[in-house]
Parts: structure tokens; sequence; C-alpha cells
């Protein structure tokens, strides 16, 4: 600390990673893929390996990743920072690739946001602005019937994120949160043949998000409260993939939850009714193309549908 309102972060991280791969990737040469024929393994037909392979390799990497800060603490109620930070995630191998480690990503990142509590606690405000700079940024994509993962040149990623509560009364809160993302890929040429993904946003990163939430307050008797509290949560387009294609495009959507809980002093415990996504509302989790060996068929993970249930929590000590 400087005094009683500046402090000053400095830190560092150095890191040394190795890894190997030891993998084989074998077929039927001499049986045709048709059914019947094609199925569990018949004595006399001979399973051999695609050509490199078995294969072992092995890489190592190391990087000192940096971190500098300020904070100020204004008064009791406003809490200021900046802060300039590196991160490394090392590199590897993709089983059942034949090609050579990809390499580590870096980034660098840069943070100036508030922490303030407001109107005698009444109001919280939270925000934060940044900027990440991404050089090799590991990025997956289906070839054959693998995952790869390869290298872009570059991506950028900004932003901010919002966080508040209110408090009409002792009773009652109103909350909010919510993000706003710009990110943009750097040259980038996923596979052979493949056109350049600059300019591209990067795959599951929504620009615009957010969730609204308002809840009540009932004490039943001394020892149980009941708290009703209604959700609205919205999510704006984005790509799965670093091609951008409307196929493998997910529309904006809303989802409503509601929850009914209540609180018991003795013996401690919380029991809560909940639905969530009320509307039904079809999204994605994880939405890709698959094999081109399949006919490069749409599949995915779909998030829960409306969904109705009860949770139970004990506070125990």
């Amino acid at each position: 600390d400087i005094d009683d309102k500046w402090s000053v972060i400095v830190g560092g991280r150095y890191s040394a990673e190795e890894k190997s791969v030891d993998d084989d990737y074998q077929i039927r040469r001499d049986q045709p893929y048709l059914s019947p024929v094609n199925g569990p393994y018949l004595p006399g037909i001979p399973i051999l390996s695609n050509p490199g392979y078995p294969r072992y390799d092995e890489e190592s990497w190391d990087s000192f990743t940096p971190k500098l800060g300020v904070t100020y603490q204004a008064n009791d109620d406003v809490f200021l920072f900046a802060t300039y930070s590196t991160g490394f995630k090392s590199g590897g191998f993709s089983p059942g690739v034949l090609q050579p480690a990809f390499d580590p990503e870096l980034v660098t990142s840069f943070e100036i946001g508030e922490r303030a509590t407001l109107f005698d606690d009444r109001l919280t405000l939270n925000a934060t602005a940044f900027y990440f700079n991404y050089d090799d940024m590991q990025v997956s994509r289906v070839t054959g019937t693998v995952v790869v993962i390869e290298n872009a040149s570059s991506a950028k990623v900004s932003g901010l994120e919002i966080e508040s509560a209110f408090r009409p009364t002792d009773n009652s809160k109103i909350d909010f949160s919510g993000a706003w993302l710009n990110t943009e890929f750097g040259d980038f040429f996923p596979g052979p043949g493949n056109d350049n993904m600059k300019g591209n946003r990067l795959p599951s990163a929504p620009e615009w998000q957010g969730l609204v939430g308002a809840e009540i307050v009932q004490s039943l008797s001394p020892s149980i409260d009941v708290t009703l509290r209604g959700e609205v949560e919205y999510k704006s387009g984005m790509y799965f993939t670093p091609q951008n294609t409307d196929r493998l495009y997910e529309e904006g959507h809303t989802k409503l939850n509601a929850f009914l809980t209540f609180d018991l002093a003795d013996p401690d415990l919380r029991v809560s009714l909940y639905g969530r996504n009320l509307t039904d509302e079809l999204s994605w989790s994880i939405f890709r193309s698959g094999s081109v060996a399949y006919g490069a068929p749409v599949n995915g993970v779909i998030e829960a549908p409306r969904t109705f249930g009860i949770s139970i929590t004990k506070q125990f000590g």
C-alpha cells in the first residue's frame, strides 16, 4: 500500500510444461465400409495403422506472465482499479491428427473498473471495461472424424460488464447483470483451402447478454421467510464456428425463470421451487458441423427445455 487510498499490485508467474503424445490410428484396410460386413472385428481381417502411426512426440514450453495493477479507495463506498496482466496456455497435441504440436496461447489483458455501494447501501453498482489481445489463440474444428486444435495468429476481445442491485425497500430487490462483447479474429486460415477468417467474430461469443431479476421477501413467522423471484435473461445471436456461417448461427433468445424459496431458521434449511425457461425456448450450448465422412450433419447439445424442480439446501456448522 502507498497510503490509505492507493495500492499497487505487482506479481508474476513462471510456467514450464512438457507434453507428449503416444497414439495409434487404425482402420480395417481391406474390409468394405458396408453393413452388415462392417461390424465387430472378424478373424482374418487385418487392422492396420494409418501412415505415420503409431507415433510418439513430445514438446515443452515455458513462459513468464507478469501482472501490474493499481487500486484507489476513493471513500468507504467507492473503489476503483486498473490492471495489466498476461496469460499463458500451453500447447499440445490433437490425438488422431498427424501434425506437429499446436503452439501455446498468449493473452495480454487490460481492465479498468469500479465497485460502488451508494445511498446507504441500497444501490450496488459494479462495472468493468476490458480489452484482451490474443496471440496464437487455440481454436478447435472438426476434420475427418476427429477434432483438431489449430492456432489463429491473433484475436481481439473488448467489452463491458455491469452488475447492479437496488433495494427500494428492506424486503425487495431489483438486480441487473449485463455484458457487451466485441470479438474479432486476426489472420486465421482454419485448415488447407479455407478462406481467411480475419474480421469474423469468435465462436460462442454473443455481442449482448443480460439478466434482470426482481424479488420480494415476506416473513411468515419469526423462523420462516419466503422469497418470490422472477428473472428475464437475454442472449443475442451468435456463431458457433470461426467461419461465421448462417448454418451454424443461433438467433437471439429470451428466457423466463421463476423461484419460490422458503428459508427456515430452524433447522437452518432452504427449500426452493423453481421453473426455468418457462417459455420453452430452444437454445444450444454446442452447435457444430460433423464429419464430412458422415455427410457433415449439424449436431450439438441442446440447453435445458422448460424445467420444473425443487432444491433443498441444509447448512451445517
